[in-house]
């Protein structure tokens, strides 16, 4: 099975990692249609967070775990 069908009937996913946003975007529209909530923890991953196609995909959660450092860094 595919991630989507594994992930279908889940209420929550966590995301522990930094998702690559052209492959993994279309995952979590299809998780939030589903009404699936996820939460996301990127890992201190600078680089990752100050994309801003990467900024979209965080909208597109329900949690964000940030630490100091990665609020200021998204905040400005």
């Amino acid at each position: 099975p595919d991630t989507l069908e594994l992930m279908a009937t889940a209420r929550h996913v966590h995301f522990a990692c930094a998702p690559d946003y052209s492959s993994d975007a279309p995952l979590f529209a299809a998780l939030r249609k589903l009404r699936c909530r996820t939460s996301i923890d990127v890992q201190a991953h600078y680089s990752w967070l100050t994309k801003p196609e990467n900024l979209l995909l965080l909208r597109q959660c329900d949690m964000f775990f940030p630490n100091e450092r990665e609020g200021e860094w998204c905040s400005g």
